[in-house]
Order: C-alpha cells, then sequence, then structure tokens
C-alpha cells in the first residue's frame, strides 16, 4: 500500500485511526498490508515498482479528502506488475462523524478483495522460466534460439521446451520440461570445466631474422679478415723495408706478425656466423606452417605443375 493522501484538513490522530482501521480490515480479509515508504521515491509508480521488487501483488492506491462537511475516500487497486487498475471503491459520508466514516471502512474493503478475487480467478498467468547457476553469463538456448545469457527470469509459452545451457571451456548442459500456466520453471546449474591444451601460436619474429642474418654477415667479414691476416703473418711489411735494412741474406727483419690477431678473427667470425645461423633456423621453425599447394595446368607445350 503507498502512502494515503490526504487533501483537507484531517487531524493527525485521525488520520492514524483511518489507517490503522484499513490495515485491520485488510488482515480481516486475509490480506497482510504493507506500507511502502522510500526517501527517494514519492511517485505512485515508483512506489509500484518498489512493491513488484518486493513481489507484492496488489498495490492500493488511497485518497482522503475532508470537503466541506463530508468525508470522502478513494481507494484504487493496481497490479502491482502491470499497473493495470483491478478494483476501485469509494467511501463518501455527507453530515456525519469521523467514527461513521471509520465504520465504513471495512465494508468496502470487503467488496474491493471480492473483486480482485474474480479477476484473478479468471486470470491464467504464462509460465515462467527462471536460470542461475556456475559460471554466470552462461548462453541460453530456448529451442534453438538464444535468449541471452544468465541469470534470466523470462516469460515462456506453454508446452513442451528444451533448454541448453553452454560457457567457453565447459561441459553443456540441456534441461526438458513441460512449461504449464501460472508455473515458475526453476533451473540452476553447474557446469564442469573442461581440460584444454593450447597450442603455443607460432609467431613470426622479426628481430630474429635480422639478427640472424647481421651476425651471419659480421661472421663472414670477422673470417675473411682472420684468414687474410693468417695468410699475411710472416710476411715482410714492404714499406719499411728499405736495401739498407735487409739482412746478409737479403731478408727484410720488419714482418707481419698477425697470426694470432687472424686466428681470434676466425674464431669469432665462425662463432658469429654459426651463432647467426642458428637464429635465422629458429625464426625459421617459429614461422606458421603454410600449406603445400599445387596446381595442375594444360598449355599448347603440355601439362605444367605449380607449386
Amino acid at each position: 500500500m503507498a502512502p494515503v493522501e490526504y487533501t483537507g484538513e484531517l487531524p493527525q490522530d485521525f488520520r492514524r485511526e483511518f489507517e490503522q482501521t484499513l490495515a485491520k480490515s485488510l488482515e480481516r480479509a486475509g490480506r497482510t498490508a504493507v506500507v511502502l515508504r522510500s526517501n527517494d521515491c514519492a511517485s505512485f509508480e515508483c512506489m509500484r515498482e518498489a512493491a513488484t521488487a518486493a513481489e507484492i501483488p496488489v498495490t492500493l492506491a488511497v485518497r482522503v479528502n475532508n470537503g466541506s462537511r463530508e468525508y470522502s475516500a478513494e481507494i484504487l487497486a493496481h497490479d502491482s506488475r502491470t499497473g493495470e487498475k483491478l478494483a476501485q471503491v469509494s467511501i463518501t459520508c455527507g453530515v456525519c462523524g469521523q467514527q461513521e466514516f471509520l465504520d465504513a471502512i471495512p465494508a468496502k474493503i470487503i467488496e474491493l478483495e471480492s473483486e480482485i478475487d474474480r479477476i484473478f480467478a479468471g486470470r491464467t498467468e504464462p509460465p515462467r522460466l527462471r536460470v542461475a547457476g556456475t559460471p554466470n553469463a552462461a548462453e541460453l538456448t530456448l529451442d534453438g534460439a538464444m535468449i541471452g545469457v544468465s541469470p534470466l527470469d523470462v516469460e515462456v509459452r506453454t508446452g513442451d521446451h528444451q533448454l541448453e545451457i553452454r560457457a567457453r571451456n565447459h561441459t553443456t548442459q540441456v534441461h526438458r520440461w513441460i512449461a504449464v500456466g501460472g508455473v515458475e520453471e526453476v533451473v540452476e546449474y553447474e557446469l564442469k570445466r573442461l581440460l584444454v591444451k593450447r597450442e603455443r601460436e607460432r609467431k613470426p619474429r622479426p628481430g630474429l631474422r635480422v639478427g640472424g642474418w647481421f651476425a651471419v654477415s659480421l661472421g663472414v667479414i670477422s673470417v675473411g679478415t682472420g684468414a687474410v691476416l693468417i695468410g699475411i703473418d710472416g710476411r715482410p711489411h714492404m714499406p719499411t723495408c728499405a736495401p739498407s735494412s735487409l739482412d746478409l741474406n737479403g731478408a727484410c727483419p720488419n714482418v707481419y706478425t698477425t697470426g694470432a690477431l687472424g686466428a681470434v678473427a676466425l674464431a669469432v667470425g665462425l662463432a658469429g656466423a654459426g651463432t647467426g645461423a642458428g637464429l635465422l633456423i629458429f625464426e625459421h621453425q617459429a614461422r606458421p606452417k603454410e600449406p603445400l599447394t599445387a596446381e595442375l595446368r594444360l598449355s599448347a607445350g603440355g601439362l605444367a605443375l605449380r607449386f
């Protein structure tokens, strides 16, 4: 029940007694009165939505007016979920006291409840489906059509249904049932995780290719340099071999001593070339494998096979 709206001058004691009489009349009719109050919710529509969230089926809007020597009240019953007006009763008491006005409430509440019961008896609520479980946000497919992700609460048609619950890297669960009007089917699932073996994705590594070719190039240069240095080791250094500096055998004492340096350069070059070759081989193996394709063509010169 939304807070009562009062118009005109009505004492606080009378307002309190009116609301107590209204609540007791509802309880005698087999209803529980819940007064909805919220600082952030002033409109009736907001109150109705709060009643729906609290699973209260009927929301009452009550207005009381104190006119010139006349008390009047209007009580409207609404379907909390749809907002549809179900029933309405009015209480009017001309030239009467407050107690007479209050005494008229129970009979009007019985009249209101009878009308509400009559309307609900003629209704057939559609069947509903509520799904929740682990893992959250699982894909839900109803009768072959995607209807959303869990958790989900929806209306369904009557009859046979098949619900499939799927989640990535989890088992699939199938639920079958017959939907009946006014009945909610509750499905709670727990999908088991699958053990998935992930293959390492092969990605090209251009840095390895550049580094490999750079190491091979330096290695080749170092090998060539080392070979030259070893080749000239022990040979005379002609720019410094003047005739006056020759020994008795005519040999120049100034000779190249580059053997050790050449050996080092040769070793470094071979190591660099080997390292570069290894990097190139590793980079080639890391590339995605492309399938081998062949094309057979018929031409004037005969058959041609192209890979």
